[in-house]
């Protein structure tokens, strides 16, 4: 997208806020596969909606969610990742048992996770590829390296 449609008005503001959020599993499991993995994209879609972020990207790996969004500035990152992990999280328990018996802490997520402020002018090309590529196979050139 130009960076033209990227810009955002809202009351009494004009912003073009774009983060990335990256969040696991507790324990890192390996457990976001097959219908797991597809119905937490579709609970984070449905999520982004509610709330009114502007979903650019998702890509859901077996020990970890990406996320590339946009929101408006009323809504700080932690608010952000607070939404979208706490209700995903307890979507999943009340579909999946299985993630109770496997985790039995309660939680779905971790506590922490990654975020950064990208933008058109910066990186958010980046960072849309590298979501992009997740899940093929990993190459030694070119892979965008993060700071965790």
């Amino acid at each position: 997208m130009k960076q033209e449609t990227r810009i955002r008005k809202g009351a009494h503001t004009v912003y073009e806020l774009w983060y990335h959020f990256v969040w696991i599993p507790k324990y890192r499991k390996g457990i976001l596969t097959g219908d797991i993995a597809e119905r937490a994209r579709e609970i984070v879609t449905g999520l982004c909606q509610l709330y009114g972020y502007e979903l650019d990207r998702i890509a859901v790996e077996p020990d970890h969610v990406h996320v590339c969004v946009g929101a408006p500035p009323r809504c700080s990152p932690a608010s952000i990742a607070r939404n979208l992990k706490s209700a995903s999280g307890q979507e999943l328990f009340g579909e999946f048992p299985q993630l109770r018996r496997e985790l039995r802490t309660g939680k779905l997520w971790a506590r922490g996770y990654f975020v950064s402020s990208v933008s058109e002018t910066r990186v958010l090309g980046a960072i849309q590829a590298y979501i992009e590529r997740q899940g093929q196979p990993r190459q030694a050139s070119g892979q965008l390296s993060l700071p965790f």
